[in-house]
């Protein structure tokens, strides 16, 4: 059974980093594209990241994920 935990914390901190992403985004393009393309960015960004934290990495159990919180473990080129 997949469980989706995201949490409330990890939602909110997704929403104001999409808000920020699309505002960065529309200051780097302005008006010339569209007036609403901070929203769509936003939504872009926010829906990439449900996708990438509760589908790609939602699987994982916390030691296949261990690598990636502790660093890639050392190993020696033997050639």
């Amino acid at each position: 059974m997949v469980r989706w935990d995201l949490g409330l914390a990890g939602v909110g901190l997704l929403a104001v980093m999409s808000v920020a992403f699309g505002l960065i985004a529309h200051l780097i393009v302005g008006h010339r594209v569209m007036k609403w393309l901070w929203l769509v960015s936003a939504a872009i960004y926010f829906a990439a990241g449900i996708l990438v934290s509760e589908v790609w990495f939602g699987w994982a159990t916390a030691e296949e994920l261990q690598p990636n919180i502790d660093g890639l473990p050392t190993t020696r080129c033997t050639w």
